[in-house]
């Protein structure tokens, strides 16, 4: 009873933590819950391709990250995104070194990024194709591959 109490007040944390970007969400391997779902809006008006210096981003992003992880070594770790409408993600490595990493559309309108990450900080963007409208998420992070 207590795990679960301790599990449903993480999760409230983790909602809050969408909403308030300053905010840093520590993960680290074998997490709890996984998947970590963590709801948005995507209403920024700032281009990822110029934002990120010409990487391969699309979209239009907010002016500061959805979220920000303070990440452990993970062997694998996959984020993505479920919305309505046309979503793309963008992740960008701030620690160690700077790296970014994008994605649009890898299961229909819905962005996805997986693979190896180094332990650091990384700053999540959920941007959206369509600039009329702002744009409803879930952001999903999981350790497992489907």
């Amino acid at each position: 009873m207590i795990r679960l109490i301790v599990h449903l007040l993480g999760a409230i944390s983790l909602l809050l933590s969408a909403a308030n970007a300053q905010q840093i969400l520590p993960l680290n391997p074998n997490f709890i819950p996984d998947p970590t779902e963590l709801r948005g809006t995507s209403s920024g008006n700032d281009s990822a391709f110029e934002r990120f210096n010409g990487e391969d981003c699309k979209g239009l992003i907010n002016t500061t990250p959805d979220v920000i992880l303070e990440l452990g070594s993970f062997e694998f770790l996959r984020l993505f995104v479920v919305s309505r409408g046309n979503a793309t993600l963008v992740i960008r490595q701030l620690s160690p070194g700077e790296r970014v990493f994008c994605n649009d559309d890898f299961d229909g309108f819905h962005p996805q990024l997986a693979g190896a990450f180094d332990a650091g900080l990384y700053e999540v963007y959920v941007g959206r194709r369509n600039q009329r409208e702002a744009l409803a998420f879930q952001l999903f992070i999981t350790e497992f591959v489907r």
